[in-house]
């Protein structure tokens, strides 16, 4: 979540010398129509029609329309269906949170979901 802070990305990547990744090469997110995001790090081959704010997006999620994500991490290849509202939540890899779900945590006690979970 430092990342979010411009400051801290600067010093990262421009002071201390270079960074080497893995290099995934996925088609570049989509943004639909009536999507928001906000101070967010989303990565490659998302797809997004919902609203994301002050949070980081791994490789390959779905955020529908009519979800909202608030300060939180969610990893790779996740879907967030329709009307489900989520704040300070760390979603692991590969979990579907289906429709109209809403899952709240604050900063001291953040909502955590395991790798594969389809909250219904």
């Amino acid at each position: 979540m430092d990342m979010l802070d411009t400051k801290v990305t600067k010093e990262l990547f421009f002071k201390n010398g270079l960074i080497y990744t893995k290099n995934k090469d996925e088609a570049a997110t989509k943004y639909f129509k009536g999507s928001k995001v906000k101070n967010s790090l989303i990565s490659n081959g998302c797809i997004l029609k919902g609203h994301v704010n002050s949070s980081v997006i791994s490789r390959r999620v779905t955020v529908h329309s009519g979800a909202e994500i608030n300060n939180c991490i969610i990893f790779q290849n996740c879907e967030i269906k329709s009307g489900c509202k989520l704040t300070n939540v760390i979603i692991d890899k590969n979990t579907i949170i289906n429709e109209n779900t809403v899952l709240i945590g604050n900063e001291e006690s953040l909502v955590v979901i395991e790798k594969k979970s389809q909250l219904e």
